[in-house]
């Protein structure tokens, strides 16, 4: 992993076993695209090599993580379909520093594994999450997805 690129946040970075991948770690990175410090994450082999750079993180749209930071990660199967899912809590805020500054607040995404070893998002499933505040914890997360019906494959 070239740690020129991204910072690792060692503490929220994991071993685990995945479908499909079997032992990787889990890698919770900042990286500064344009200046901005974002939120990027990946599987990596016992080498460090990158297995897997995961989709764009949902709180990365419109947000930076100038004071924030992951805060949670859990490898849970949401959706019931037999696959490992990940989730993410991380702070993130405006970016500005001074008069105009939001403080920070947590955003939720999960990515869904899906059966070709990939992982996906569901924007408008991230959207409501949010929206509706069942992102502060994981078991918050846990208990709004799993009253929904999701199929990724």
């Amino acid at each position: 992993m070239d740690t020129d690129q991204y910072e690792i946040e060692e503490s929220q970075s994991f071993q685990t076993t995945l479908e499909g991948f079997g032992k990787v770690r889990f890698v919770s990175t900042y990286g500064y695209p344009e200046g901005l410090r974002k939120f990027f994450f990946f599987l990596l082999d016992d080498q460090g090599h990158i297995l897997y750079p995961f989709p764009d993180f949902y709180g990365n749209r419109e947000w930076v993580a100038r004071y924030g930071g992951v805060e949670a990660v859990a490898f849970k199967d949401v959706n019931k379909d037999g696959l490992k899912d990940v989730i993410i809590i991380a702070d993130v805020d405006n970016g500005i520093h001074g008069p105009g500054r939001i403080d920070e607040f947590p955003i939720a995404d999960i990515y869904f594994q899906k059966k070709n070893k990939t992982f996906t998002t569901i924007p408008a499933l991230d959207e409501t999450l949010n929206d509706q505040g069942h992102n502060r914890t994981i078991k918050d997360v846990i208990q709004y997805v799993s009253k929904q019906r999701i199929n990724v494959n």
